[in-house]
Formats: structure tokens, C-alpha cells, sequence
């Protein structure tokens, strides 16, 4: 079942990889390994 899904959303065409690259914003602050690890295991 999963690998139905795969085919049809990866990999990004060239016009989706660009529209995350718009949607991406800049918080001015800087992120770490240590940060990403504490956002999702607490």
C-alpha cells in the first residue's frame, strides 16, 4: 500500500520543489541538531 503512494509524490517535479523553496521564511534564528532532537523527542 505505502509503495502506491510513492510513485505519485516523490520525486518532486521541479515546479513542487519550487514552491517549497517559496514557502520557506527565515525566523533569524538559528537551528541545531540539538534543537530538532528536542522539538520531537522532548
Amino acid at each position: 500500500m505505502i509503495g502506491s503512494f510513492r510513485s505519485s509524490t516523490f520525486p518532486l517535479s521541479e515546479e513542487e520543489k519550487e514552491q517549497v523553496r517559496q514557502g520557506r521564511i527565515s525566523s533569524g534564528v538559528e537551528t541545531d541538531e540539538e534543537d530538532i532532537d528536542d522539538m520531537f523527542y522532548g
